[in-house]
Parts: structure tokens; C-alpha cells; sequence
């Protein structure tokens, strides 16, 4: 790893271990609250205490707090997998065209079943002429939608569905979240229509169910990793073990992914892989040697989030240097034909900021005209 990158020693640990090192060094001095939290923040616990369980150095009361988390992690997980395979049966049994994306076919993939993985939810990508049949079977299974949890009328409705690529839905009963996509959009790198994309069978538990084409599913990852900066070490993991595994043509994601305009992200997850994980593939080498230097520059600025605890100290305010930092980030990477439309979903949550009023089509432009009051009540009510 790069002199100029440094790294805590509770996140180096984690960090050999993730990497399989086999000496682990583990300092008498090492803050375990800490680093339980960072555990939790990068969301590899599971992976972190199939290592740690028998280590004689790491305290009794550790151990037991990550077994207690583990064993919840892979029930709802289980639980995850039936969804995931009782929700593609109905959607294929009414003729819905669908893919899972992330999630359980990601943990089958990359780490070899489906409770190796943390994973909060499904995501389940439909095209939006089933949207409604989709709808239906999700009102059929138990669930109800979440997100938005306002109307969606008149211009609002608009607004919604051209700024965002998802709704959200929850089964109280399973205590299961779903994220039901009608396109796959980020930061102006917009997917074709699933009925474009080639899919794939994945198995579980004996059952098929449809997901990506490996290019695809990468490049839908890489995107994804990309517009969070990268913030949590288990999404650089999932793509450190295909590659680790021979399970990326690094040849054709690049194609791809310049077709969609997002080779840059693509290299510097590459190069970040290779400085934190030291993963270095002779395909990898060649692309990194490559790098531009302002591809450099952000890739350096998305290590910094990694190390930041940029959820930890509510990096998402306006008053903290982050924000700033993120928003210039998000600058950098968006296509330049597309950084306007970016700046202004960013800004003006329409959605969001006036769920509780719907001004018919026509008078969306009064939104933007209440924007102001909003800005001033944010800034008097803040805490300074």
C-alpha cells in the first residue's frame, strides 16, 4: 500500500484479514470498540469473525458480541434467500420479466453461499411496462410500499419517477425490505431497458432465479460503489474476490463500460483494489499503469471516505467539510452532458423536502420558489 495512504490500525486488520493474510498482527493497544464499529460500518462482520473466533489475543466479550450479530445476520439472510426465490416464482408465474441484482446472487457468486454475505435487502429490477403486475404480486406477498410514503400526483409524480430508479417496499410480517427498480440510473449512467440486458440463472437452495450477465452485474456494482464513494469496504471485497476468483473479463467490462461512459470509474476501483487490498492481476496492472491524473486525484479523494468515518460523524450535513467534498466528487465523475441534471436533483429534492404538498402539472414551479424558506428554516434550526 501507498506510503501516502494511511489507514488506522483497527481498519489494517481488518484489511489482512479480508485478504487472508496468515500472520495476523494484532496490537495489545487496538481500540475493539472502534473496531467493532468500523466492522459494522463496512458490513464484514461475518467474514472478519470466521477469522478472529479462535484468535487467543482478541477479548472473550468481542467474540461474543460479533457471534450474537453474525447469528442474526444469517437468519435474516435465510430468510432473505426464500424471499428472493418465493418473489421470482410469482413474477415469472405472471409472465414479469425480472432480474435480482446485488444481494443473494451476489454472495453465491462471490463468497460461495447465500449467509457469507451481509445483505439488508432485495433488489429486484423490473421494466416498467410490468410495473403493474409487479406491483400486484408485491401487494400479494405482504408487502407494502415504504418509499415514497407520500402520493404521488400531478407534477410531483413526474418529478419522482424521472429523478429516481426505485420504489421501496416492506413485509412487516418477515421483517423484509425490497427495493423494486423500474430502470438502473446513476449520476447520468443510464442502463438500457432489462429486456436489453442479457440475464443468467443463479441457484438457490435448488431454485433458479434470474440475474445479470456477469459484464453487466460488475459494471451495475462498480456504478453503485461509485456514486457512495466507496464507503464501505465490502463493496470493493465483492469485486477484489471476482476478480481474485477469474470471475471478471476485465477486457469486456471496459468495453462496456465505455459505452456507458464510465471507464473512469471502473480504473479507480481497480487502483483501489490494488493499493488496500494489494491485488495486482496482469489485466489489472495494465489498466491501472494507465491511469490518468485526475483519475488519480479521485481516486485518492474516495480512499479518503473509505478512512473518513464519513457515516460516523454525519458527513451528510451541510456544516461538515465531507459534504462539500462529496458534492465536488459527484462533480468530477458525472458525464459532462449530464452534471447539470445531476446538480439539480441534488439540490432541490423536491420530493422530499414538500412531501405534503402536490401542486397539480403545470405549477411545479412553485416548489422551487418555496426552496428558499426551506433552506432558512434548515439554517435556524441547526444545532451549531
Amino acid at each position: 500500500m501507498s506510503n501516502k495512504l494511511i489507514i488506522s490500525p483497527e481498519l489494517k486488520l481488518i484489511i489482512a484479514i479480508l485478504t487472508e493474510h496468515v500472520d495476523l498482527t494484532i496490537s495489545m493497544d487496538l481500540n475493539w470498540k472502534y473496531f467493532v464499529e468500523l466492522l459494522i460500518r463496512h458490513r464484514v462482520i461475518e467474514q472478519v469473525y470466521t477469522r478472529l473466533k479462535n484468535e487467543k489475543s482478541v477479548p472473550e466479550s468481542v467474540k461474543q458480541q460479533l457471534d450474537v450479530i453474525c447469528q442474526k445476520q444469517r437468519l435474516h439472510l435465510l430468510m432473505l434467500s426464500g424471499e428472493v426465490v418465493r418473489l421470482s416464482r410469482r413474477l415469472t408465474e405472471v409472465g414479469v420479466n425480472y432480474a435480482v441484482v446485488k444481494g443473494v446472487p451476489l454472495s453465491v457468486n462471490a463468497y460461495g453461499g447465500i449467509t457469507k454475505r451481509h445483505c439488508k435487502d432485495i433488489d429486484l429490477w423490473v421494466d416498467w411496462a410490468d410495473w403493474d403486475k409487479a406491483i400486484a404480486v408485491m401487494s400479494s406477498c405482504g408487502y407494502q410500499q415504504t418509499r415514497p410514503s407520500y402520493s404521488l400526483t400531478g407534477f410531483k409524480r413526474d418529478y419522482y419517477l424521472k429523478r429516481n430508479h426505485d420504489f421501496e417496499f416492506f413485509n412487516p410480517q418477515k421483517n423484509v425490505q425490497v427495493e423494486l427498480m423500474f430502470r438502473v440510473s446513476y449520476l447520468g449512467v443510464d442502463f438500457p431497458n432489462l429486456l436489453q440486458i442479457p440475464l443468467k440463472l443463479c441457484e438457490i437452495n435448488d431454485n433458479q432465479i434470474m440475474t445479470l450477465d456477469d459484464t453487466y452485474h460488475v459494471l451495475l456494482l462498480i456504478v453503485h460503489g461509485a456514486i457512495h464513494t466507496w464507503h464501505r469496504l465490502r463493496w470493493l471485497l465483492d469485486i477484489y474476490l471476482l476478480i481474485q476468483q477469474q470471475k471478471i473479463d476485465l477486457d469486456k467490462l471496459l468495453v462496456l463500460a465505455e459505452q456507458f461512459e464510465c471507464q473512469h470509474m471502473v480504473v479507480q476501483c481497480l487502483w483501489l483494489i490494488r493499493e488496500i487490498f494489494g491485488l495486482e492481476t496482469q489485466e489489472m496492472q495494465l489498466q491501472v499503469n494507465k491511469i490518468t491524473s485526475k483519475d488519480l486525484k479521485i481516486a485518492r479523494l474516495l480512499f479518503e471516505f473509505i478512512v473518513a468515518d464519513y457515516e460516523l460523524t454525519g458527513g451528510h450535513g451541510i456544516f461538515n467539510r465531507m459534504f462539500y467534498k462529496y458534492r465536488g466528487y459527484l462533480m468530477q465523475i458525472t458525464p459532462p452532458k449530464q452534471r447539470w441534471r445531476v446538480i439539480k436533483n441534488d439540490l432541490f429534492k423536491i420530493d422530499k423536502i414538500f412531501s405534503s404538498i402536490n401542486l397539480p402539472r403545470g405549477f411545479g414551479f412553485c416548489y422551487y420558489l418555496l426552496y428558499p424558506l426551506f433552506v432558512l428554516k434548515y439554517v435556524i434550526r441547526r444545532n451549531f
